[in-house]
Protein backbone atom coordinates (compact mmCIF):
# COMPACT_ATOMS: atom_id res chain seq x y z
CA UNK A 1 0.00 0.00 0.00
CA UNK A 2 2.97 2.38 0.95
CA UNK A 3 4.41 1.60 -2.64
CA UNK A 4 1.07 2.72 -4.39
CA UNK A 5 0.71 5.10 -1.90
CA UNK A 6 3.99 6.87 -3.36
CA UNK A 7 3.64 6.21 -6.78
CA UNK A 8 0.25 7.45 -6.73
CA UNK A 9 2.29 10.81 -5.50
CA UNK A 10 4.42 10.90 -8.21
CA UNK A 11 2.09 10.80 -10.63
CA UNK A 12 -0.21 13.98 -8.94
CA UNK A 13 3.33 15.51 -8.54
CA UNK A 14 4.10 15.56 -12.56
CA UNK A 15 1.24 17.45 -13.09
CA UNK A 16 2.54 20.48 -11.12
CA UNK A 17 -1.07 21.04 -9.88
CA UNK A 18 -0.03 21.10 -6.67
CA UNK A 19 3.25 22.97 -7.16
CA UNK A 20 2.48 25.82 -9.22
CA UNK A 21 0.52 26.89 -11.88
CA UNK A 22 0.15 25.30 -14.99
CA UNK A 23 1.04 28.41 -17.22
CA UNK A 24 4.59 28.53 -15.75
CA UNK A 25 5.30 25.14 -17.24
CA UNK A 26 6.65 25.68 -20.69
CA UNK A 27 5.87 23.13 -23.59
CA UNK A 28 9.00 20.60 -23.12
CA UNK A 29 8.62 20.34 -19.87
CA UNK A 30 5.04 19.83 -20.44
CA UNK A 31 6.06 17.29 -22.87
CA UNK A 32 8.94 15.32 -21.13
CA UNK A 33 6.26 14.76 -18.29
CA UNK A 34 3.04 13.79 -20.37
CA UNK A 35 6.07 11.23 -21.68
CA UNK A 36 6.84 9.84 -18.49
CA UNK A 37 3.25 9.52 -17.20
CA UNK A 38 2.60 7.41 -20.26
CA UNK A 39 5.62 5.24 -19.53
CA UNK A 40 4.04 5.13 -15.85
CA UNK A 41 0.67 4.24 -17.38
CA UNK A 42 1.92 1.50 -19.92
CA UNK A 43 3.28 -0.23 -16.89
CA UNK A 44 0.90 -0.05 -13.99
CA UNK A 45 -1.84 -2.27 -12.62
CA UNK A 46 -3.01 -0.48 -9.07
CA UNK A 47 -6.10 2.02 -9.91
CA UNK A 48 -5.44 4.19 -7.20
CA UNK A 49 -2.39 4.68 -9.04
CA UNK A 50 -4.02 4.61 -12.52
CA UNK A 51 -6.28 7.60 -11.34
CA UNK A 52 -3.50 9.71 -10.01
CA UNK A 53 -2.03 9.13 -13.45
CA UNK A 54 -4.74 9.89 -15.87
CA UNK A 55 -5.99 12.55 -13.86
CA UNK A 56 -2.43 14.43 -14.06
CA UNK A 57 -2.49 13.99 -18.13
CA UNK A 58 -5.44 16.01 -18.34
CA UNK A 59 -4.53 18.71 -16.38
CA UNK A 60 -0.71 18.52 -18.52
CA UNK A 61 -2.43 18.00 -22.37
CA UNK A 62 -3.92 20.83 -24.65
CA UNK A 63 -5.15 18.01 -26.58
CA UNK A 64 -8.86 17.81 -26.17
CA UNK A 65 -9.45 14.18 -27.64
CA UNK A 66 -6.60 12.99 -25.38
CA UNK A 67 -8.26 15.02 -22.23
CA UNK A 68 -12.02 13.45 -23.05
CA UNK A 69 -10.31 9.90 -23.61
CA UNK A 70 -8.53 10.44 -20.02
CA UNK A 71 -11.74 12.08 -18.64
CA UNK A 72 -13.89 9.03 -19.87
CA UNK A 73 -11.59 6.35 -18.29
CA UNK A 74 -11.66 8.45 -14.78
CA UNK A 75 -15.27 8.08 -15.08
CA UNK A 76 -15.26 4.18 -15.69
CA UNK A 77 -13.09 3.91 -12.58
CA UNK A 78 -15.70 5.97 -11.09
CA UNK A 79 -18.78 4.55 -12.07
CA UNK A 80 -17.84 0.99 -10.09
CA UNK A 81 -19.13 3.61 -7.10
CA UNK A 82 -17.31 1.54 -4.37
CA UNK A 83 -13.82 1.86 -2.99
CA UNK A 84 -10.60 4.55 -2.59
CA UNK A 85 -10.73 4.41 -6.48
CA UNK A 86 -13.90 5.41 -7.33
CA UNK A 87 -14.30 7.72 -4.41
CA UNK A 88 -10.39 9.18 -5.84
CA UNK A 89 -11.54 9.05 -9.54
CA UNK A 90 -15.03 10.88 -8.93
CA UNK A 91 -13.06 13.22 -7.13
CA UNK A 92 -10.83 14.31 -9.99
CA UNK A 93 -13.84 14.47 -12.47
CA UNK A 94 -15.50 17.12 -10.36
CA UNK A 95 -12.41 19.06 -10.65
CA UNK A 96 -11.14 18.59 -14.08
CA UNK A 97 -14.51 18.88 -16.08
CA UNK A 98 -17.06 19.96 -14.00
CA UNK A 99 -20.06 21.41 -16.09
CA UNK A 100 -19.83 18.85 -18.42
CA UNK A 101 -22.92 16.53 -18.84
CA UNK A 102 -21.12 13.45 -18.75
CA UNK A 103 -20.00 14.61 -14.86
CA UNK A 104 -23.87 15.77 -14.41
CA UNK A 105 -24.69 11.91 -15.13
CA UNK A 106 -22.07 10.04 -13.36
CA UNK A 107 -23.24 12.15 -10.10
CA UNK A 108 -26.88 11.39 -10.86
CA UNK A 109 -26.06 7.60 -11.62
CA UNK A 110 -23.41 7.53 -7.95
CA UNK A 111 -26.59 9.17 -6.54
CA UNK A 112 -28.94 6.46 -7.77
CA UNK A 113 -26.92 3.31 -7.01
CA UNK A 114 -23.89 3.96 -4.78
CA UNK A 115 -23.98 3.74 -1.00
CA UNK A 116 -20.36 5.02 -0.48
CA UNK A 117 -20.66 8.16 1.96
CA UNK A 118 -18.30 10.45 0.38
CA UNK A 119 -19.79 10.09 -2.93
CA UNK A 120 -23.23 11.09 -1.92
CA UNK A 121 -21.54 13.78 0.20
CA UNK A 122 -19.64 14.98 -3.20
CA UNK A 123 -22.72 14.25 -5.59
CA UNK A 124 -24.76 16.27 -3.22
CA UNK A 125 -22.74 19.58 -3.24
CA UNK A 126 -21.56 19.16 -6.82
CA UNK A 127 -25.55 18.81 -8.60
CA UNK A 128 -26.26 21.57 -5.94
CA UNK A 129 -23.86 24.00 -7.02
CA UNK A 130 -24.70 23.57 -10.91
CA UNK A 131 -28.31 24.04 -9.33
CA UNK A 132 -29.40 20.72 -10.91
CA UNK A 133 -33.16 20.37 -11.65
CA UNK A 134 -33.11 16.29 -10.61
CA UNK A 135 -31.03 16.71 -7.60
CA UNK A 136 -33.59 19.06 -6.40
CA UNK A 137 -36.08 16.58 -6.30
CA UNK A 138 -33.75 13.79 -4.26
CA UNK A 139 -33.05 15.97 -1.29
CA UNK A 140 -36.06 14.43 0.94
CA UNK A 141 -34.97 10.67 0.10
CA UNK A 142 -31.03 12.15 1.50
CA UNK A 143 -32.68 14.06 4.12
CA UNK A 144 -33.77 10.24 5.53
CA UNK A 145 -30.19 8.73 5.35
CA UNK A 146 -28.92 7.56 8.78
CA UNK A 147 -25.49 9.01 8.15
CA UNK A 148 -25.29 12.57 8.98
CA UNK A 149 -22.68 13.74 6.98
CA UNK A 150 -25.05 13.15 4.12
CA UNK A 151 -27.80 15.09 5.74
CA UNK A 152 -25.20 17.51 6.19
CA UNK A 153 -24.56 17.80 2.76
CA UNK A 154 -28.43 18.21 1.91
CA UNK A 155 -28.60 21.63 3.98
CA UNK A 156 -25.35 23.37 3.83
CA UNK A 157 -26.10 22.91 -0.21
CA UNK A 158 -29.77 24.27 0.14
CA UNK A 159 -28.70 27.91 -0.89
CA UNK A 160 -26.98 26.46 -4.37
CA UNK A 161 -29.80 24.07 -5.03
CA UNK A 162 -32.47 26.64 -4.23
CA UNK A 163 -35.28 24.11 -4.30
CA UNK A 164 -38.67 25.44 -3.72
CA UNK A 165 -39.55 23.98 -0.54
CA UNK A 166 -36.17 24.94 0.91
CA UNK A 167 -38.03 26.86 3.75
CA UNK A 168 -39.76 23.31 4.67
CA UNK A 169 -36.85 20.94 4.56
CA UNK A 170 -35.21 23.65 7.04
CA UNK A 171 -38.13 23.30 9.13
CA UNK A 172 -38.33 19.69 9.18
CA UNK A 173 -34.48 19.30 10.25
CA UNK A 174 -35.01 21.45 12.60
CA UNK A 175 -38.10 19.75 14.36
CA UNK A 176 -37.17 15.90 13.60
CA UNK A 177 -33.37 15.75 13.30
CA UNK A 178 -31.49 14.57 15.76
CA UNK A 179 -27.83 15.24 14.79
CA UNK A 180 -26.70 18.83 16.33
CA UNK A 181 -23.89 18.76 13.59
CA UNK A 182 -26.94 19.03 11.41
CA UNK A 183 -29.46 20.82 13.19
CA UNK A 184 -26.74 23.67 13.61
CA UNK A 185 -26.21 23.67 9.44
CA UNK A 186 -29.81 24.72 9.21
CA UNK A 187 -30.34 27.14 12.15
CA UNK A 188 -27.42 28.72 9.96
CA UNK A 189 -29.11 28.37 6.54
CA UNK A 190 -31.09 31.43 6.60
CA UNK A 191 -27.78 33.81 6.67
CA UNK A 192 -26.68 32.59 3.19
CA UNK A 193 -30.41 32.99 1.54
CA UNK A 194 -31.29 36.81 3.44
CA UNK A 195 -34.30 38.81 2.62
CA UNK A 196 -38.07 38.91 3.46
CA UNK A 197 -38.21 34.70 3.19
CA UNK A 198 -35.40 33.93 5.58
CA UNK A 199 -36.56 36.46 7.61
CA UNK A 200 -40.15 35.03 8.32
CA UNK A 201 -38.49 31.53 8.68
CA UNK A 202 -37.11 32.57 11.60
CA UNK A 203 -39.64 34.37 12.78
CA UNK A 204 -41.61 31.01 12.37
CA UNK A 205 -39.45 28.85 13.82
CA UNK A 206 -38.64 31.73 16.89
CA UNK A 207 -42.63 31.30 17.67
CA UNK A 208 -42.97 27.49 17.60
CA UNK A 209 -42.85 25.63 20.79
CA UNK A 210 -40.79 22.54 19.08
CA UNK A 211 -37.03 24.56 19.27
CA UNK A 212 -34.80 24.06 21.98
CA UNK A 213 -33.92 27.30 24.43
CA UNK A 214 -30.20 27.08 23.05
CA UNK A 215 -31.46 26.92 18.89
CA UNK A 216 -33.90 30.21 20.36
CA UNK A 217 -30.84 31.60 21.01
CA UNK A 218 -29.01 31.10 17.53
CA UNK A 219 -31.96 31.81 15.68
CA UNK A 220 -32.14 35.39 17.37
CA UNK A 221 -28.79 36.16 16.37
CA UNK A 222 -29.54 35.01 12.85
CA UNK A 223 -32.43 37.25 12.80
CA UNK A 224 -30.29 40.04 13.72
CA UNK A 225 -27.67 39.02 10.81
CA UNK A 226 -30.40 38.83 8.30
CA UNK A 227 -31.48 42.59 9.73
CA UNK A 228 -27.85 44.07 8.71
CA UNK A 229 -27.33 41.57 5.93
CA UNK A 230 -25.87 42.98 2.65
CA UNK A 231 -25.51 39.52 0.99
CA UNK A 232 -27.77 38.62 -1.98
CA UNK A 233 -29.98 35.51 -2.29
CA UNK A 234 -28.49 33.45 -4.42
CA UNK A 235 -31.33 31.97 -4.72
CA UNK A 236 -32.86 35.16 -6.58
CA UNK A 237 -29.55 36.47 -7.94
CA UNK A 238 -29.18 33.46 -10.00
CA UNK A 239 -32.38 33.12 -11.45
Amino acid sequence: DQEFLIRSRVAKGLSNLRITDRKDLDENSKSWRLKLLSEMEATEDNSNVKVAIWASQVALSNERDFKQDKISQLISVARTGKGKPAIEATMEVAQLAPREDKTRQLFKELLEKSDEQQLLEVGIRHLSSLRDNWVQTQLDKFLEDKRERVRLAVVQSLHLSCPQNRWSILESVLKSDRSKLVTQAALQAPTFMPGPDATAFVERMLNTQEVSEEESKVLTRVANELKNSTRLNPCIANQ
